[in-house]
């Protein structure tokens, strides 16, 4: 009798049953009904049209498709892991995971993967508005405050989501929160992401990018959650002043900034209310920085 486990496949497709029972030890798919199935992800070209290539990254490629089946845009990353050594190797089927598991309105969905023949493709969520970084880009004049409420609202959610499953994202930045036409941020890019055991638990791997990146890990400490809170809070900053909160000429001059906290106050016709909670999420000790939790039950959030 073959050993077996039960997946339930996010995204609504059919429940399956994967099987080891091939004499290779290959795993293969098996359906409900007991025949073995073909994931569509391997049959791509007959299964998705492909639109165009939307971005090159360290681990893969992104590229636009439409779902035959349904003429629904969705992005299929494809990562060749042949050519990625074993730590690299783990950062991606680590995104497969950490997508698998979420269900929120303000995250990227996951739709679908498969890992065959040393490539790995994941099939998610289509934002189809660009990212954050290319919004704040285009804006002529400052935010008002009702937008900038509105849209950081929804990303303290996401990340809260993101925290109660006991994960840090490590890679908080502008251009890692999509946009739908209609302007809804969705948080994405999980790639780096680390599952803790426990909401307490401290992390010691240095990632991250350098403008977003936490007093603790560039110092190279050990880290919890609340260095999501500081990349957020530069990503506030950058919604507020339309740019960055930490320059540099180079990344020891970047550094040297982050760790004195020196970046230029927030001005601008915003609530002091609203640049003092942007401004404690930059706190130089972790744990006088807000939790997401702290943020979504303050005043200016609740309304």
């Amino acid at each position: 009798m073959p050993n077996s486990i039960y997946v339930p496949v996010l995204g609504g497709h059919d429940e399956t049953t994967v099987s080891s029972n091939s004499d290779d030890g290959t795993v293969v798919p098996v359906a409900n009904n007991g025949t073995v199935t073909v994931p569509r992800l391997d049959d791509i070209e007959t299964t998705f049209e492909r639109i165009r290539v939307l971005g090159r990254g360290a681990y893969g490629t992104a590229t636009l498709f439409r779902r035959r089946q349904d003429d629904e845009l969705v992005v299929v990353k494809e990562i060749i892991l042949t050519d990625l050594k074993p730590k690299d190797r783990l950062l991606a089927q680590n995104e497969v995971k950490l997508l698998a598991m979420f269900d929120h309105p303000n995250v990227i969905g996951y739709y679908d993967s498969s890992d065959t023949n040393g490539v790995l493709r994941i099939e998610m969520e289509y934002a189809d508005g660009g990212n954050l970084a290319q919004w704040i880009g285009q804006q002529k004049d400052l935010v008002p405050q009702p937008r900038v409420l509105h849209m950081f609202k929804q990303i303290v959610a996401a990340l809260d989501y993101v925290h109660s499953q006991n994960v840090i994202h490590r890679d908080i930045k502008a251009d890692n929160v999509f946009l739908t036409r209609h302007g809804v941020p969705k948080l994405g890019d999980f790639g780096i992401s680390k599952s803790i055991a426990s909401t307490m638990a401290k992390a010691h791997t240095v990632v991250g990018t350098p403008y977003y990146i936490s007093p603790e890990l560039a110092q190279g400490k050990p880290y919890d959650n609340k260095t999501d809170i500081w990349s957020l809070g530069c990503v506030a900053y950058e919604l507020l002043t339309l740019h960055r909160t930490f320059e540099g000429s180079n990344l020891p001059a970047l550094v040297r900034k982050i760790m004195k906290g020196q970046f230029t106050p927030i001005n601008g016709p915003y609530d002091p209310e609203l640049k003092a909670l942007v401004t404690s999420m930059l706190r130089h000790d972790p744990a006088r920085r807000p939790s997401c939790r702290d943020m979504l039950e303050h005043p200016l959030l609740q309304k």
